[in-house]
């Protein structure tokens, strides 16, 4: 019964919403415009949150663009979605000498070098000295790349070469258009024919391989890839199995090499040896000293010893003193949510699901809002909304205070959705701050200075990452 009590309440609560429709007018034209929340048409969940990760070039680039924009983190960056160099570099290139019709190899590299075309323009530089991006988008940078080549030689070197590269692009971002666009008729076959293509050059020259295994790697390597290339919508771990059988594919290609007795063998291999062991050390170096886009300069390279961490597994501090350190207020506010089982949790982001007792029974995720954003249709107004979702069993709401930042779509709508929310916080009666990390400067009305609170409003003096409310 209890894993059906959330579905009913949200089922019994857009039930409920024709018979409120009239209320609901009645009050708008008694409260005033602070009192009322705006709806956003334009919103989509699907493009906010999975788009991402692929991106929003037209659908054909979008796609060829892929192994590129996966291996140097284009489209989403950090430690959890970079898989390194390694495969980009070198499962091109082996394939390349393992061919050795003079035509085919033509071909081959002529395709390389479109796809490196059309997957640079739509890319970016990095700014050593100002810590910025500079993107550049179907082959436009948009901002002028201005640096000295002394100061920043590599960033020199690539913005020569992007302004090269964008010539490239325009007949090919003619063509595109043509055929192409956010949705079309041609990108599938385009990008079935080229697995055939791919699969018959390979495996026609591994068919004399005296292994049969070699041949099924290779099989599953291309059609994993192809599979993933066209329904992951390029998030990666539904890829780890492909990685796997990448990094067997190298091997074997290697070998190939070595009994073909091939010249090239040697510095191939040695080449494959020393970056893995270059990328391998990398890895290490960054995971364990947290040096990843987004860490404060005097927290860069402390990641290996956490002495809040330490003090908590030494017994020094209790789970009480650990999370009021990392989340001020968070421990006496959880044990409070805890005690009321019978409430509903709101959720928008966060991982606090995992500290709510019953959780798959309890929470309602919302990450996207694209939930609220229909309550905000259906109830414009603050005091109908927050009665809605009282009657459907919500108390409590805790949301993720980052949540604009992984919105990447042109429209975002995602951050004014997420502004629509706070909106419905603000100056609202119904809604109580039970805990916050956010910290905002407040103008003391006797002496003038300004003194710091912990609160959502006002002029922020750090931003903090959660907020959780309670509905009155």
């Amino acid at each position: 019964m209890k894993k059906i009590r959330l579905s009913f309440n949200l089922n019994l609560l857009l039930l409920i919403i024709s018979f409120l429709l009239t209320s609901s007018d009645f009050c708008l034209a008694q409260q005033g415009g602070n009192n009322t929340i705006d709806h956003i048409e334009e919103g989509d969940i699907k493009k906010e949150e999975v788009q991402r990760y692929i991106g929003y070039e037209d659908l054909l680039i979008r796609y060829l663009s892929l192994p590129y924009d996966n291996s140097m983190n284009i489209n989403e960056r950090g430690n959890f979605v970079d898989i390194g160099f390694i495969y980009l570099m070198f499962l091109p290139l082996l394939l390349l000498f393992v061919i050795k019709s003079r035509l085919l190899r033509i071909t081959m590299c002529a395709l390389m070098v479109f796809i490196m075309v059309i997957s640079t323009s739509n890319s970016f530089i990095y700014n050593v000295n100002t810590k910025r991006i500079t993107k550049n988008v179907e082959g436009k940078l948009e901002n002028p790349y201005k640096v000295d080549f002394s100061s920043d030689p590599i960033g020199s070197i690539i913005n020569y070469y992007y302004e090269f590269n964008n010539l490239l692009y325009i007949p090919i971002a003619e063509i595109s258009s043509n055929i192409s666009g956010q949705s079309d008729h041609s990108t599938y076959p385009i990008l079935v024919l080229l697995y055939v293509l791919l699969g018959f050059i390979f495996f026609r020259k591994l068919s004399n391989s005296e292994k049969l295994n070699n041949i099924a790697i290779a099989f599953l390597f291309f059609s994993y890839a192809f599979f993933w290339l066209v329904l992951s919508t390029g998030i990666i771990w539904y890829g780890f199995f492909m990685l796997f059988l990448g990094l067997a594919l190298i091997v074997i290609l290697l070998d190939k090499l070595k009994k073909e007795q091939s010249p090239h063998y040697k510095w191939l291999n040695y080449s494959f040896l020393s970056f893995s062991g270059i990328w391998i050390a990398m890895c290490f170096i960054s995971r364990i000293s947290h040096i990843s886009p987004g860490i404060a300069e005097d927290q860069k390279g402390k990641g290996m010893f956490n002495p809040i961490m330490y003090d908590y597994n030494t017994g020094k501090k209790t789970e009480k003193q650990l999370l009021d350190r990392v989340y001020p207020g968070f421990y006496e506010v959880i044990n409070r949510i805890n005690r009321d089982k019978k409430s509903l949790v709101y959720r928008v982001g966060t991982s606090f699901t995992y500290f709510v007792d019953n959780n798959h029974d309890r929470v309602f995720m919302d990450n996207q809002l694209g939930f609220f954003n229909k309550l905000a249709k259906r109830y414009p107004n603050k005091q109908d909304l927050a009665n809605a979702l009282k009657a459907s069993g919500f108390k409590y709401i805790m949301i993720d205070l980052h949540t604009p930042t992984i919105d990447k779509t042109d429209e975002k709508t995602l951050v004014r959705k997420f502004n629509q929310l706070m909106d419905f916080f603000k100056e609202n009666p119904n809604v109580e701050l039970l805990a916050t990390n956010r910290v905002i400067n407040v103008k003391d009305a006797a002496s003038g200075q300004k003194k710091q609170f912990l609160g959502i409003f006002g002029e922020v003096a750090f931003h903090g990452s959660y907020a959780i409310f309670e509905l009155r």
